[in-house]
Parts: C-alpha cells; sequence; structure tokens
C-alpha cells in the first residue's frame, strides 16, 4: 500500500506532465506591440464616488465609462475612430 508521500509524488508528477504536453502559444510580437490599453484618462468624481475612464471598442473605437462606485459600470460616450467632418 503506497504512503501519502509517495501518492502525493505521483501526483505532482501527473500534474507536471499534463502540463508539460500543453502546446506553448507562439508569441507574436505585432500583436503584443499593437495592443490597446484596457483602460486610458482615469479620474475620480470631486466627491470621490464614482470614477470615468476610457476603455477601447473594437477596431480603432473607444468607449467613456462612468462607474459609480455603489452601481454597474455605464457606457457614456462611444466614438468609432473615424474622424467627424
Amino acid at each position: 500500500m503506497p504512503s501519502a508521500k509517495s501518492a502525493y509524488v505521483l501526483t505532482l508528477l501527473y500534474t507536471c506532465t499534463a502540463l508539460a504536453t500543453e502546446p506553448a502559444k507562439p508569441f507574436d510580437p505585432a500583436v503584443a506591440f499593437g495592443a490597446r490599453p484596457s483602460t486610458t484618462a482615469m479620474s475620480l468624481s470631486p466627491d470621490g464616488k464614482s470614477v470615468a475612464y476610457i476603455a477601447p471598442a473594437e477596431g480603432q473605437g473607444s468607449f467613456l465609462i462612468t462607474h459609480q462606485l455603489d452601481g454597474k459600470p455605464k457606457r457614456a460616450l462611444h466614438a468609432d475612430g473615424n474622424p467627424f467632418d
């Protein structure tokens, strides 16, 4: 009958083997360099109860999101990335 220590070692070996067999994702420098930050231009309201920040949308667009600390985030403005004429 195996001891608790040998059972632990076997479990560890099986886990390491499973992790080692997963294929590694290739590093794509273009994706890493061109990735947009998840939030920018964060600001806190004067009363300290809400924040506003810019988040990326699909393509070149952006959303201005307001978030009251006791509620859910709301999209306030949207820019699609195309210049206005």
